[in-house]
């Protein structure tokens, strides 16, 4: 089975290198790399073209304004032509054997697969293990229940190898979901009567940090993940979506709709942020930002940090 590649960065100097080599080293091996240098400015230009020079799986794609990452990976995506696509992120590090097993996955699966991603840990700029990231569902019968259900199917974006065919199907990303546009995919994935499964097993490392757009844009993530859950519920019940413009005229300017929402994504934001700072070893304002998620939304918090506690004996 043959594979591409595909990765997006601007400005990733910091963490390019080791990211590119956790690819370059897999234990599986067949594969082409494409990688968008997406407008950066700093040393990017010149570790891309080292590495282009020492392997020749890699084809370096120089974009010279900065887009954002959806429409950088689409001008690598573009160019494949093999039938499953890897995605990778330029500030994060695969482990070595994480293409072969989920090649291994899709080779032996008896069905319709869309896509496959793992389970990560989390790591700080240093490289510092923070948390653990387990995904669901890693079965069938979860999948459909989850499905059946209209529960988040989210799989580790730059975890993930995709079917080609299919993504090209559903129309790929799409711009106006960004910076949840990989939720919104997965979706319509999924409504095509392909599988969604997460591999159980720790093969990827994402990093979190302040220059990271999950932490940056954690809000409006938020607000454009409700955007795609409503649309997500419409598609399903057989109505027409509504565009970005109409949601937020006449869905999210409902107080009645919009305020518990709110309530739970600063939750939500301010005990990622604390996350951050626990990583940074800011102590105090990790303590303080987690006192505020938690006086908005208790029983989130208790559950996550409850979560994290049965990961790390996994």
């Amino acid at each position: 089975m043959e594979l591409t590649v595909v990765m997006s960065v601007y400005n990733g100097e910091a963490h390019l290198q080791e990211a590119v080599e956790s690819i370059l080293n897999q234990t599986f091996r067949e594969f082409k790399f494409f990688i968008v240098n997406n407008g950066s400015n700093d040393g990017t230009a010149d570790i891309l073209k080292k590495y282009q020079l020492l392997d020749e799986r890699i084809e370096v794609i120089t974009n010279p304004i900065t887009l954002t990452y959806v429409e950088g990976r689409m001008l690598a995506i573009k160019k494949v032509e093999t039938e499953w696509m890897a995605l990778m992120d330029a500030d994060d590090i695969s482990e070595p054997t994480r293409l072969e097993k989920q090649v291994n996955l899709i080779k032996e699966y008896d069905g319709n697969l869309g896509a496959v991603g793992t389970w990560a840990k989390y790591i700080n700029a240093n490289g510092e293990k923070l948390g653990s990231m387990m995904m669901e569902p890693t079965s069938d019968q979860q999948f459909n229940r989850m499905y059946s259900d209209n529960e988040a199917i989210v799989l580790i974006d730059p975890s993930s190898i995709i079917h080609r065919p299919t993504f090209n199907q559903v129309g790929g990303y799409r711009e106006i979901c960004v910076p949840a546009a990989d939720l919104d995919l997965w979706y319509r994935i999924s409504e095509q009567g392909k599988t969604l499964l997460v591999l159980p097993e720790f093969l990827f490392q994402y990093r979190v940090h302040g220059a990271s757009d999950s932490v940056r844009k954690t809000l409006l993530q938020r607000k454009k993940t409700h955007f795609i859950n409503y649309n997500m519920r419409l598609r399903r019940s057989g109505s027409d979506e509504i565009t970005w413009d109409e949601y937020l005229c006449d869905v999210w300017s409902k107080p009645s709709y919009r305020l518990p929402k709110l309530k739970n994504d600063w939750a939500m934001t301010l005990y990622k942020r604390a996350g951050l700072l626990y990583g940074e070893k800011k102590y105090y304002q990790f303590l303080w930002n987690l006192v505020k998620a938690a006086f908005l939304n208790p029983r989130f918090v208790i559950k996550r940090l409850l979560s994290q506690k049965q990961k790390i004996r996994c």
